[in-house]
């Protein structure tokens, strides 16, 4: 069964697609055509990174933040961190990218709208 927190988590990809094609340029404002429009990559890219690869991070977390009460000493659970430090480096990677790629995808969202409102 899918959980209802799926779809909550899939909304953010979901509007930046929608957000994607009712800016297009090209598309006359009342036209219902512009469900149909194409959707940049930029949209997934971003939500991959800054949505799905995370998800990899949590879940080891979430193994380590479980162990907590259960009487791992500190010693033990800075030892844990410490075995996922290069996973912990690579989602620091991956969160700087997605950074990036979010900034591409506003200003190329932008330009869009502002061209298809003739306002720049």
């Amino acid at each position: 069964m899918v959980r209802p927190s799926v779809f909550v988590y899939a909304v953010p990809w979901l509007m930046f697609k929608e957000l994607w094609r009712g800016s297009d340029p090209n598309v006359a404002a009342a036209d219902p055509d512009w469900k149909r429009g194409a959707v940049s990559p930029l949209v997934t890219i971003w939500w991959v990174l800054y949505g799905l690869v995370p998800l990899v991070g949590f879940v080891s977390a979430a193994g380590i933040g479980g162990q907590v009460g259960s009487g791992l000493t500190m010693k033990s659970l800075a030892e844990r961190f410490r075995d996922f430090v290069g996973l912990n480096i690579l989602l620091t990677v991956v969160s700087m990218v997605a950074t990036v790629v979010y900034m591409r995808l506003v200003r190329q969202l932008s330009a869009r709208h502002m061209q298809a409102t003739r306002e720049g």
